[in-house]
């Protein structure tokens, strides 16, 4: 889900995303980057909220959702960063 909604917010002018990971005293942090078009202030309070969506007719806003409930049941955190026009950040982080 995190790599679907990445390449959509860079449909329009292209980009990367990019995948890191790192290992940070008990923790393992996985980041996915893309330089998209970016999530207002106003919206990243409600991004992981079901049925919350921007895309129209086009997603029914389950996917960050959903995407956030499997990490929690596996122990783990997600967080987003996102500055408009410049892109967005995900970071899931588990215990070791």
């Amino acid at each position: 889900n995190l790599t679907l909604n990445a390449c959509e917010a860079m449909k329009e002018k292209g980009g990367e995303l990019i995948f890191s990971a790192s290992q940070e005293k008990k923790a393992v942090k996985i980041t996915a980057q893309d330089t998209g078009c970016g999530i207002p202030a106003e919206n990243l309070a409600k991004v992981f909220e079901p049925f919350f969506t921007t895309k129209d007719k086009k997603g029914m806003g389950l996917g960050l959702y959903i995407t956030k409930q499997l990490v929690e049941r596996n122990g783990g955190k997600i967080s987003v960063k996102s500055k408009p026009g410049q892109g967005t950040a995900f970071t899931l982080e588990f215990k070791t």
